[in-house]
């Protein structure tokens, strides 16, 4: 088993080679509308750095990342 996802987590995906903090609205939307239920969110994007959306939970990852796992 590769991953195990428990409980609300967002994902979100972008074809921009940059993201801001204002990219992770849908995920905050999520967050909040779960309230202490949400385990965090990803915004995967065409760029190259990780960075935190405001939020340890949420972050801003590059979509490469994923076959770099």
């Amino acid at each position: 088993m590769d991953v195990t996802l428990t409980g609300p987590l967002g994902v979100e995906v972008k074809s921009a080679l940059t993201a801001t903090p204002a990219d992770g609205q849908g995920l905050r939307r999520l967050a909040e509308q779960c309230g202490a239920d949400y385990q965090g969110g990803v915004l995967l994007y065409a760029g190259h750095s990780a960075f935190a959306l405001g939020s340890a939970r949420t972050l801003a990852m590059p979509l490469a990342a994923l076959w770099e796992m």
